[in-house]
């Protein structure tokens, strides 16, 4: 059991629902009990990043969210996106035709272009592509190589 007690310890939050809820209307709020247990991680310095699925804003934004909401700097470093993975492959396919799927065409070309991708084409242009789900249902940014 001392092993236990000794070992390092970290947490990921996951943003949206779990320390704040967005809806259409009201924007942004902060759940219950988030700003105290943020302020409680910090004040023990225990590492923790913020997690989501979304692909709507970039790490930059979503820290700039949480910052106001929690009343505390959270550097984009410590948000991490279903598409933050990619910009360590976005160099690698920076001069190769990609196909970006985000939430939006707006968010898609925005994160591809993030990402140092200059030749990308959005799903978004072929809606027969998102025929069987409605593209508000994906929310991965997707990097394809393309050969046309």
């Amino acid at each position: 059991m001392e092993e236990l007690d000794s070992a390092p310890v970290g947490f990921a939050f996951d943003i949206d629902g779990v320390l704040y809820k967005h809806t259409a209307g009201v924007g942004y709020v902060l759940l219950p009990g988030a700003r105290e247990s943020l302020a409680l991680l910090e004040q023990q310095q225990i590492p923790h990043v913020f997690l989501s699925n979304s692909t709507g804003k970039s790490e930059a934004e979503r820290a700039a969210v949480l910052s106001s909401l929690l009343g505390v700097h959270v550097p984009s470093s410590k948000v991490v996106l279903a598409a933050t993975p990619m910009r360590e492959v976005g160099p690698r396919y920076a001069n190769s035709h990609v196909l970006a799927v985000a939430l939006t065409e707006e968010s898609s070309a925005q994160l591809a272009a993030e990402y140092g991708l200059r030749n990308f084409t959005t799903l978004q242009r072929y809606p027969y592509l998102c025929a069987p789900r409605p593209i508000a249902e994906l929310s991965i940014l997707s990097l394809v190589p393309l050969s046309w």
